[in-house]
């Protein structure tokens, strides 16, 4: 039993690691590393050291550490296998050349969601999600659209977070609550400046074969060419894109 929880310990201290990396903290140093998993530099350096070896970290010239290819290759292999991205890849593709806009695919994570795929729009002047990246369920067009369809105490621990992001983000609970009734029956959200000025969207959800929100489909843009006609012109693709999506996983009462 000694051994097991040993194993285990040691396991779980090597993912905190791994995991004390992040998009806007993507190089870490001994020091960092120890004081982010509250080991002894001695310690730490030993997990370094099994976890370089392996492939999983680089040691970089300046004894600072990097994520290593052994995470690249496993995180590409988890992406193909992940079924939910070929099933959204070739519909969000005739989508995003029928208008050359960027269209994106989130996933909801807890009490966020996360830019799973993305095609980005040719234009020089677009907007570019990052891969990977978590943005709140309560703004924007995306989030709404997986808002809308989570039960009600994921709800109020999604709206104890809300907060203004810019002068158009909705922040009154009733208000918002308005907006995802009307989600719920169209199953088409926007957004106008919400999370970032000068940048809107319209959006749909997605749906697993049980019937389960997994996230939503949106196309976005900058606000000077998505305006409120050029949205509401093209809600209906948005719509049937998502909806297609839901089929190929299976969901079958869109």
């Amino acid at each position: 039993m000694d051994g097991y929880s040993n194993g285990f310990r040691t396991l779980e201290r090597a993912f905190s690691i791994l995991l004390s990396f992040d998009w806007n903290t993507q190089k870490l140093s001994l020091t960092d590393i120890s004081k982010r998993i509250s080991l002894p530099k001695s310690t730490t350096f030993r997990f370094l050291s099994t976890l370089e070896k392996d492939g999983f970290l680089i040691k970089n010239e300046d004894n600072t550490y990097t994520l290593g290819h052994t995470l690249y290759y496993l995180g590409t292999l988890a992406k193909e296998s992940f079924g939910l991205r070929k099933a959204a890849y070739p519909v969000m593709q005739r989508l995003q050349e029928k208008y050359n806009e960027t269209v994106s695919l989130y996933i909801m994570e807890d009490l966020q969601r996360v830019c799973y795929e993305r095609i980005e729009s040719t234009h020089r002047l677009r907007g570019i999600p990052q891969l990977g990246g978590k943005s709140p369920l309560w703004s924007g067009a995306c989030g709404k659209a997986i808002l809308a369809f989570v039960d009600e105490d994921h709800f109020l621990k999604v709206a104890g977070g809300i907060e203004r992001l810019t002068d158009k983000t909705i922040v009154a609970i009733d208000e918002l609550k308005k907006q995802l009734e009307e989600i719920r029956k169209s199953k088409i959200s926007f957004s106008f400046d919400e999370t970032e000025m000068g940048i809107s969207a319209v959006a749909s959800p997605v749906f697993d074969a049980s019937n389960n929100i997994i996230g939503s489909i949106s196309m976005a843009g900058p606000s000077v060419r998505f305006t409120r006609d050029f949205v509401y012109s093209v809600q209906n693709c948005v719509f049937e894109t998502a909806k297609e999506v839901s089929f190929n996983s299976g969901c079958r009462n869109y």
